[in-house]
Order: C-alpha cells, then sequence, then structure tokens
C-alpha cells in the first residue's frame, strides 16, 4: 500500500465508546453524579461560561437574592483545571465510591448527608 490510498483505523471506536459508558454507569450513583458535576463546573469556568465568584457560597446572596446554587456550587468547583484539581479528583473518587459501598445499605438521603 501507498500512503495515499492506506486508511486511518483508529481502531473500533464504537467498542470502546460502548465500554467506556459500561464502566461509567458502573460507577455508584452519588459518587458518579458528583464526579461528574465537579468536572462540569471547573470545565465551564475554564472556558469562561461562569465566573468562581458566581460559585462561591455567600449568604447575603443566597438569602436576599435569592441565589440558591450557592448552596450546591461552592463544593463542586476546586479551581481551575491543573494539578489541585487532578489531586482533589484522583482522593475524592475512591473515597466516595468507598464510602458509598459501605452504605449500600441505607438509603441514598443518609449518605448524602453524611457527606
Amino acid at each position: 500500500r501507498s500512503w495515499n490510498t492506506t486508511r486511518f483505523d483508529c481502531g473500533n471506536f464504537d467498542v470502546m465508546a460502548a465500554s467506556f459508558r459500561d464502566e461509567y454507569f458502573l460507577i455508584p450513583f452519588v459518587t458518579r453524579t458528583y464526579t461528574t458535576m465537579c468536572v462540569f463546573t471547573t470545565i465551564a469556568v475554564q472556558l469562561g461560561i461562569i465566573t468562581p465568584f458566581q460559585l462561591y457560597f455567600n449568604p447575603a446572596l443566597i438569602f436576599t437574592h435569592y441565589q440558591l446554587w450557592r448552596l450546591v456550587t461552592n463544593f463542586l468547583f476546586f479551581g481551575p483545571i491543573g494539578f489541585n484539581f487532578l489531586f482533589n479528583m484522583i482522593f475524592m473518587y475512591p473515597m466516595l465510591w468507598s464510602s458509598e459501598a459501605l452504605l449500600v445499605s441505607q438509603p441514598r438521603p443518609p449518605f448524602l448527608c453524611s457527606l
């Protein structure tokens, strides 16, 4: 074959995507949801869609301007993408997974309160 007729083959993408999807849905629900929300929040800040000032906990803004998302979003943002974010995710993910696995006999609300 010459380089002009060689088709670039990146493998079986459908199998890889299905494998990733299957692995993703094997993660316990709370761990999967929290980790995904952390990643999306950090990407949104990194892309400039939102600013960290829209995420931090500020009681005055929560109670006077009813910005209730601040009750949750301050737990989702670990700073810009970098080593700090990477290490927070590396240490948080197995801790959440093992905690959720230990408390599997309890319903989700008590587990969420224990976080």
